[in-house]
């Protein structure tokens, strides 16, 4: 038998719905223990529960769909928090159990939502809201300004892009090229990148850069432009 190993969402979804562990089976071509397996790592992240010798997804654990649906249309952690009733340390586990589940991929964070779930910090932070643009910015690294990328979201302490080549933990010189109206100049930064991922839609490179350099005058237009988003 051919294993196709599903996708923890998919099972969860599955089991909400009622299948039971032999159509799973069926479904995904699993073996017995290869099921058990699957099911053993979801029981360890919390995001099922055995009752009565039965696999269930528990009540009181956000289902794993809502939540994933609302951070891929790009709902903030404070927007996370509110509406989901989570305070910001119940948001970084949510993170870790659907990422580290496969529900959800790093790329699908952006900057701040990846900022929440590295952070090392005592519970009542508060991350800089990422900013989605509504209107094309274009990005380069500075080593190959022949190659365009353009910004997906930006805060005052990361960005992410999409188009660019990085690996991760690399340190890149990025330019910002600025508004089109000319409202926000050209400005440069250094900046780590941290997580690397695939866009869904075009297959294009996705990037999220922790920002660790920035001189005043450019920190300047970086401010200019999320202003300029948030109006």
């Amino acid at each position: 038998m051919v294993e196709r190993e599903p996708s923890a969402r998919q099972v969860m979804d599955d089991l909400m719905t009622g299948l039971d562990e032999a159509a799973l089976r069926e479904k995904y071509k699993l073996s017995s223990a290869g099921l058990d397996n699957l099911f053993e790592t979801l029981l360890t992240e919390g995001l099922l529960e055995l009752v009565d010798n039965r696999y269930v997804v528990p009540r009181k654990t956000i289902h794993a769909g809502k939540i994933l649906n609302d951070i891929l249309s790009g709902f903030t952690g404070n927007q996370l928090m509110e509406k989901f009733g989570l305070s910001p340390l119940g948001l970084q586990t949510v993170l870790k159990k659907l990422v580290h589940s496969r529900v959800l991929g790093i790329a699908d964070l952006g900057v701040e939502l990846y900022l929440r779930l590295e952070a090392n910090v005592p519970e009542n932070i508060r991350a800089d809201e990422r900013l989605r643009l509504e209107f094309e910015v274009s990005v380069c690294d500075v080593d190959r300004p022949d190659t365009m990328g353009t910004v997906r979201d930006i805060t005052e302490k990361g960005i992410g892009t999409k188009g660019i080549e990085a690996k991760v933990d690399e340190i890149k010189t990025l330019m910002v090229m600025g508004d089109v109206l000319g409202q926000v100049s050209p400005f440069v930064f250094k900046a780590k990148c941290r997580w690397i991922g695939t866009s869904r839609v075009d297959r294009n490179r996705l990037a999220g850069f922790q920002i660790i350099r920035i001189p005043d005058r450019d920190l300047l237009q970086l401010k200019r432009l999320v202003e300029l988003i948030t109006l």
